[in-house]
């Protein structure tokens, strides 16, 4: 959806289809970087683990990671492994965005409300939000704040 190209990147209706860690070649000077999902991936739990151990070691060892977003459905409450993985980041001191998903899928005015409740369930855990977008791949949602946000981080990295 960022990159306006439909078939750059693969995805699925069923979690746990991207294992691998993939990069794109943004404009010849940045790379946007797609992790495997954590979350309700059909899958054993070693394989689980697997993946989970995969984000980890990105996350903590990439030195050119400036930014991480983190995408959480917008139709549904904050659930306890996206709470617990946005406070390990938190603890971890590590720079993250949160994008809201499938903004398109409910009316604005369940998703305006869903969303405000997502907000206050974060200020549960931290004095101030971390930067939030809501988006959608299917109508390009958010697509242009997101973009304007990942250029502002990329010239003033030091203001994560």
């Amino acid at each position: 959806m960022l990159c306006g190209n439909r078939k750059l990147a693969m995805t699925s209706s069923k979690p746990g289809k991207t294992q691998l860690v993939n990069h794109f070649l943004i404009n010849r000077k940045w790379y946007l970087v797609d992790l495997p999902g954590y979350g309700f991936a059909k899958m054993s739990k070693t394989g689980q683990q697997k993946l989970a151990q995969i984000i980890r070691n990105y996350i903590s060892l990439s030195p050119d990671m400036v930014m991480l977003f983190v995408l959480i459905d917008s139709r549904h409450d904050i659930g306890k492994l996206d709470m617990d993985f946005l406070i390990e980041l938190g603890q971890n001191r590590i720079p993250f965005a949160i994008v809201f998903t499938k903004g398109d899928k409910s009316g604005s005015t369940v998703l305006a409300r869903q969303i405000e409740k997502n907000k206050e369930q974060i200020l549960q855990y931290w004095e101030e939000l971390p930067p939030v977008f809501v988006s959608s791949a299917e109508t390009g949602m958010g697509r242009e704040e997101i973009l304007d946000y990942i250029e502002s981080v990329l010239n003033n990295p030091d203001n994560n």
